[in-house]
């Protein structure tokens, strides 16, 4: 019933990410080094240095006592002075590599990805000015110089709209979270369960829907005030997450109702007592006890959403009719109901 969950950029996932990222890049500079190692006059140890660095980072990811951030940074840092350091490096009458041209995109990528945008320019016209004084000094493809300058432009390009269309996608999903939550207690809203009600029937799956009513809601506001009314739901919405566990969705469904939707195979009248117990067992805010009358139907009494709502709506008020602070899952049946409406 519950749709899979988008994996997200937590901390816990970034620094999983980051974990395999600088695994492999260790992993892949060793391999390169050790085929320089069998080349006459190659630089096997740059390489090997890049390996160093990155099983660092990885290390300190692990130990997870070190913020990613820094983490990032000091990738950043550790991998420009070893690019500086080949530029240093090159001889008076040499050439700087194109190779070593090539290294400075890597520095460029990395610091749109690591840095604030205006941080990350400074950085990139630093990094592409030391390549110009050591071509200008050394000698070396000058063109490919130029191309390097490109490719700084298109990386500050596409971070820039990079982040612009992030920010548009982070707006566009907080939108889309506020208009399927309640503000005031945190749950799914009517919307967001009808939804989730229409895909339940569709996938043809038995499950409950048990419609909740706070009883005697009004009393409660009208001898408290709106805002104890209003902490009390908050309450009774908390309460009830919890006790469902990740055994079904629970929503506001308007007013001082709620609509819990159970997953299939939970037993609906061992979970509805729980539901009940859960809200009356301690005051609330105020010294208030506050009890629930509960009204259920299953998609297999009522395949339909229309259906299944207003069956569990009857027996609501069959359980506030009876005393409140009661379950009614049983009666009246869907043929009665329709008996009813008709008449």
């Amino acid at each position: 019933m519950n749709a899979r969950p988008r994996w997200r950029l937590t901390e816990a996932n970034r620094r999983r990410m980051y974990l395999w990222v600088s695994g492999l890049a260790s992993v892949m500079q060793l391999a390169v080094g050790a085929l320089l190692l069998g080349q006459p006059g190659a630089a096997a140890h740059w390489p090997l240095l890049g390996a160093l660095v990155c099983a660092g980072a990885w290390a300190l990811l692990l130990t997870r006592r070190v913020p990613w951030r820094w983490v990032d940074y000091g990738v950043l840092l550790a991998a420009t002075g070893l690019v500086l350091a080949q530029l240093l490096k090159v001889p008076p009458g040499g050439e700087v590599s194109a190779q070593l041209l090539f290294a400075g995109s890597f520095l460029f990528l990395a610091g749109f990805s690591i840095l604030p945008l205006p941080g990350a320019l400074a950085y990139v016209l630093g990094v592409f000015a030391a390549y110009g004084v050591a071509v200008a000094l050394r000698g070396g493809p000058v063109a490919l110089l130029w191309e390097l300058g490109l490719v700084g432009l298109l990386a500050a390009h596409l971070s820039t709209f990079g982040q612009a269309v992030s920010l548009e996608r982070a707006e566009a999903r907080a939108y889309a979270r506020l208009a399927l939550t309640d503000p005031l207690t945190g749950l799914p809203n009517r919307r967001a369960m009808m939804d989730r009600l229409q895909r339940a029937a569709q996938a043809g799956q038995g499950a409950a829907a048990l419609l909740l009513d706070i009883d005697r809601f009004k009393a409660i506001n009208d001898r408290l005030g709106h805002d104890a009314g209003d902490e009390v739901l908050r309450e009774v919405a908390a309460r009830l997450r919890r006790t469902l566990a990740g055994r079904g969705e629970v929503a506001r469904w308007g007013g001082e109702e709620f609509l819990v939707l159970l997953s299939p195979g939970v037993p609906a009248d061992a979970l509805s007592a729980a539901l009940q117990q859960a809200v009356r067992s301690a005051p609330m805010t105020g010294g208030v006890t506050v009890t629930l009358s509960l009204g259920g139907a299953t998609l297999q009494e009522a395949p339909a959403v229309g259906d299944l709502l207003k069956l569990a709506d009857a027996r609501l008020y069959v359980a506030k009719a009876g005393g409140r602070d009661r379950a009614e899952l049983h009666t009246p049946g869907l043929h009665e109901l329709r008996a009813l409406t008709l008449a």
